[in-house]
Parts: structure tokens; sequence; C-alpha cells
């Protein structure tokens, strides 16, 4: 690492503030800004696939852990289809080259469509619809990564193991279920987090957390995690197939959204939200229904994010839905409360069929960016042979500029250097479990230890946790006794 902070100036993503985006039609035909990335020494085209330069794996959770042991550095930007490895054996007498990408090249980010062409007779709330097709994808602020994961996990063995061991970084799309960064049992092991928050919002699977706070948990089918990583701290993020009998499919969004200059050193915590404590809203004929895992709808009032949180302030009006609508099905979002100021932004992860405003046929794995300041209607079609569900993303721009390397995200280059030298020296508090890659025994349930309270879902306690049925498919007496 020692030779990395002496060689290598840290690789750049800067986001200026967002312009004011215009109403008026004929004008959403908008790109989005130019991503800068300058590496120097720099990695060409060619390098990209020699031995000076590897490619990593499509990110994931957190495929830009920086590894020692592996002698080199991950470099991302916060959007798709920048993502590579250096090793710090470069050579030094290579000249001096900028690579610069849009987050709208043609390959990863094309506009598939101008929705509010001047030939339109109605508004539209609609200003692009972009392809995202690969992981992770693109946001806006304040979010700063997004990635959708759904891996089919098989039965687990005695052990809690997939059936094949890991490469270090399996982040294979074509597969049916991915390692990550794991070894027999997949996910991701400690790791080390600055200057933002993860929120990590579960469908369906487990998920076993792990820090250097000694704060440790199991959750997921329904639960969301939310920490703030403020000014650091490292964890692990483990997938154990706890069930036997039956596969572990795991789906799960992964959200990284971004705290300004002010709260960027805070001190690092995190706030489990139950899914029996998480409310939703569901349409009078039963066929779409909608998660709030943040912001306020109708009058429904979500769990709380953390103390430091950029939504924790109502001006910033950040929102989080994941909406699911079954064929004939429909749903109308509101207008946020400050109108155009906020970002908000759909993604269309599953199902064949979405459409909007009555008439806009949405395609698959596409990203959606509206007028928050304007109702929109989402539907499927009767004849459609699938459920569809979307993510909203919604916000308040921060306003400030973003350098992001690896797993810190702070506002200049001299922090970033900061924060590679304090996790150098203090390793964060250090890693107080046995393992990199902790995880509880099969009977634990559905449980979120902070220093020395231990708090459970509602319903459940100490005594009853191992009958957890969600977390454990075991229906023998012993085996569930915690």
């Amino acid at each position: 690492l020692s030779l990395i902070l002496a060689n290598v100036v840290p690789f750049r993503t800067i986001k200026t503030p967002q312009k004011e985006q215009q109403e008026e039609e004929g004008n959403n035909e908008q790109h989005n800004q130019s991503l800068t990335m300058s590496l120097i020494p720099p990695l060409s085209r060619t390098s990209l696939s020699s031995s000076r330069g590897l490619v990593c794996r499509k990110a994931s959770f957190f495929s830009t852990v920086m590894s020692v042991a592996m002698g080199g550095m991950c470099l991302i930007d916060d959007y798709h289809d920048s993502i590579t490895r250096r090793n710090h054996n470069h050579n030094h007498n290579t000249p001096n080259t900028y690579i610069t990408r849009t987050t709208t090249s043609t390959h990863h980010s094309k506009l598939m469509s101008s929705m509010a062409s001047s030939s339109r007779k109605k508004k539209s709330a609609i200003r692009q619809i972009r392809s995202e097709t690969s992981q992770p994808m693109s946001t806006n602020e304040p979010f700063l990564f997004l990635v959708y994961h759904k891996d089919m996990y098989p039965k687990g063995d005695e052990k809690m193991q997939a059936p094949k061991q890991g490469n270090g970084a399996d982040f294979n799309p074509k597969a049916p279920y991915r390692m990550y960064h794991g070894d027999r049992v997949p996910g991701f092991p400690q790791h080390p987090h600055r200057g933002f928050e993860t929120i990590t919002a579960t469908m369906e699977g487990i998920i076993d957390h792990t820090d250097s706070l000694k704060n440790g948990g199991r959750y997921g089918n329904g639960d969301l995690q939310w920490m703030t990583a403020g000014k650091g701290i490292v964890h692990g993020e483990m997938f154990p197939l706890v069930n036997e009998d039956r596969p572990n499919t795991l789906r799960l969004f992964q959200i990284w959204l971004n705290l300004p200059s002010r709260s960027k050193m805070v001190k690092p915590d995190y706030i489990m939200h139950w899914k029996e404590n998480i409310q939703t809203v569901e349409s009078k004929d039963k066929k779409a229904k909608v998660t709030i895992w943040a912001g306020n709808l109708k009058d429904k009032t979500p769990q709380p994010p953390p103390l430091n949180s950029w939504a924790k302030e109502q001006k910033n009006d950040v929102a989080i839905w994941h909406i699911v609508v079954s064929p004939g099905g429909k749903f109308e979002i509101p207008a946020a409360a400050f109108g155009n100021e906020i970002n908000r932004s759909l993604y269309f992860v599953e199902g064949s069929d979405l459409t909007l405003e009555g008439d806009e046929q949405i395609p698959p794995k596409s990203r959606i960016d509206v007028n928050a300041g304007m109702t929109l209607s989402i539907s499927v079609p009767p004849s459609s042979s699938s459920t569809s569900e979307v993510l909203m993303l919604q916000g308040r721009p921060i306003g400030e500029p973003v350098v992001q390397h690896g797993p810190f995200v702070m506002n200049t280059q001299t922090e970033i250097m900061q924060a590679f030298r304090d996790y150098q020296r203090t390793r964060f508090g250090g890693w107080p479990w046995p393992e990199d890659a902790q995880i509880f025994p099969r009977e634990k349930g559905r449980f979120s230890k902070k220093g020395k309270k231990t708090e459970y879902p509602p319903g459940l306690s100490k005594a009853s946790n191992g009958q957890d049925s969600s977390l454990d498919s075991s229906t023998d007496e012993k085996k569930n006794t915690t």
C-alpha cells in the first residue's frame, strides 16, 4: 500500500453540480455530463488486457475493495463501464494518456428514445430512457451506485457452502449465481468504506453482517439495512446457504447514497428496518404494490434513516420505492414535494412489459429519468405474461464535487489520499472477528447486535429466534433451538 500511495495518483471521478433541468418540450433529450478518468501512469485500452492492467470483474457491491495482498488497486468510477485494476509495478516510461468516457456512451448508456419531442401533443414527465444491461447501473445525484443482485443459489451443504469454489472475483453475469469475493460461502468478506452510506434492501435470501465496531447480525427476506460509513468502517456481508432442502435464492438491491461534506466524517452507524415494520401501499385491485424503503407515500410514513443521512432532512426529499405491478395493474407516482428540484429515476429490473403514461412502452433493463414535479402512471398490460418490478430512486442533488476511489467517496483527491493513510494506520478500528468472511450458525435467526444491545424482529425473541422459518428450513426441533 505504501508503494501505491507513493507512486499512483488516485483515480478521479468528479460530478459537477447538476444543471437545472428544463421543463420545456424539446429540451429533454439531454446528454449526461462527461466523466473524465485520469490515470498517471495511464492505462491505454490495449493495456487493459495485458498483464500490467487487468480488467476487474463487473462490480457488484464492493468489487472495488482495495486488496494489498493482490498487489494492486481497483480504480472505479461510479458508472458501470469503467472498472480497471492496476498493478503498482507499472511502466514509469509509459507516456501520460487520459481516458475520457461519457455516461451516454453508445455501448452502455445509449439514449433509446426521446420521450418529450416537440411532436408530442401532451407534455411528458419522461425525460429520457437509457439501457441498463450491465451492473452496476448508472445513477443521478445524490446516489452513487446501484446494483441489483439476483443469484439462484442451490441447496447448501452442512457448512452452508455452495457446490463450487469461488475464484476471489466471481462476477460472471451469465452464471446462475456468483460467488463474488467469497470462497465456498458467497459474499463480500471484510472491506472498508468511508464518506457515504450503503442501503441494502432485500427481497429474497439472507445476509450475515459483521463490522469493525463488533456489531453483527442476520437479516433478509424483506429486511433492509441502512449503514452510514461516515469517517470509516470495515464490514463484511456474506450469503450463507442456510437451506439444505431447497434453493437459497438471493435478490436484493445495494444502493450507495452520498453524504455531504459536513457529514463525511461522522461516527459510523447502521440501523435495521425489519420487514414487519416496513410500510407498503397497495392498489384497490391488489395488482400493484409499493414497498416504501425511504420517503413518504400517501399516508404512510417510512422507517427513519440514520441520524446523519442526507435522507434525514425533509427538504432533500429522498425516496426509495420498490414498485411491483401485476398484469392489468396500474400505479400512479405522485409529484415530488419539491418538484423538479429533485432528481427521480426509475429502473425496470424485472418483467417483460411496462407502460408509462398510458402509451410509452419501456424496454426491460432500462433506466427512465423523469420530471419529479409531475405525476407518472405505471402500468402492465393485461396480456403480459409476467409481473414487472421497478425501483424508484429520488432525491435532491447534494451539489458538491465527488471524488471516488474504490470504497472511499470524498470531495477532494487530498481527502481520498488521507482515507488510504487512515485505513493503513488504523484499519478503521481493526477486525474483531475470527474470520474475514464471518457467518453465524445455521440455527441463528434474524437479529441485530449493536454494542451490548441485541435487537430482534417484531414477534421474535432470543428464545424463539432459532425458529425463524424464513431463515432456516429445518423442521428438526433440536436444530432450531438457540
